[in-house]
């Protein structure tokens, strides 16, 4: 793990996401809004001494980032907080297929198609690391950090170019898991929406090492530049 060189953590809290009252321990999770200074409900969360988690791994290199979706543990106390740990896992990462207007506003938002998922992207809204609304291209790879509306959709608080190559690539996306197969252990597969993902029954951290129909999943992967995505040993539930 790595240390955070961050003193402050802003954070924007999410509707229904925060838990922890004043005085007490818990997990607030939200959007960082400042890397100095930091507000959430009331509250700035010293990081000074906090463990860094990116994607459940120990990412040297890496940095928090405003515009990241965020889960803090920690203490607060009215208007202070000290954060344990503060971890991040992207909602979507791999090759933009199309970009196509918003049907609201169109002259600055954007919808994105990433692994047959809907990517919305704002300028002024969305934060860009490496690229920008008006550059961002099909074809380019990108780690995007978000929520999801009432349509499924993600909408993008953050979004980081990390190729400009988009195949092999290595990506990640959350879903609902439908049609399970497990006929073949070592072959088994399920679709999060058309896409295809293969994995080994037993090979997974998954309770009884696979999901289960229903699940909502965060797969890490090989994609074959097409339907399918291979995520053997990578793969979790995500948290409510």
């Amino acid at each position: 793990m790595i240390r955070s060189l961050t003193t402050l953590l802003g954070i924007a809290c999410l509707a229904v996401a925060c838990s922890g009252g004043i005085g007490g321990s818990g997990i607030t999770r939200g959007v960082i809004t400042a890397t100095g200074s930091a507000t959430v409900a009331g509250t700035e969360f010293d990081t000074s001494t906090a463990t860094l988690v990116f994607d459940g791994d120990d990412m040297s290199g890496r940095s928090l980032e405003i515009g990241m979706k965020v889960r803090v543990t920690g203490t607060r106390t009215f208007d202070t907080g000290t954060a344990s740990e503060v971890a991040f896992d992207d909602d979507i990462e791999g090759p933009v297929a199309a970009i196509a207007p918003h049907a609201t506003n169109p002259s600055i938002k954007s919808d994105l198609t990433i692994l047959d998922q809907t990517v919305v992207i704002e300028d002024g809204y969305t934060v860009f690391d490496g690229t920008t609304f008006a550059t961002l291209a099909q074809g380019d790879v990108v780690e995007v950090s978000g929520f999801r509306n009432g349509s499924g959709e993600i909408v993008a608080t953050w979004l980081r170019l990390v190729s400009t190559n988009p195949a092999p690539v290595a990506v990640s996306l959350q879903g609902t898991v439908a049609s399970l197969d497990t006929s073949t252990p070592a072959e088994a597969s399920f679709q999060l929406g058309a896409i295809l993902v293969r994995f080994a029954v037993g090979t997974t951290p998954l309770p009884d090492g696979t999901p289960k129909n229903g699940d909502f999943v965060h797969v890490n992967g090989s994609f074959d530049g097409a339907t399918t995505v291979d995520a053997r040993m990578a793969m979790d539930l995500v948290e409510g």
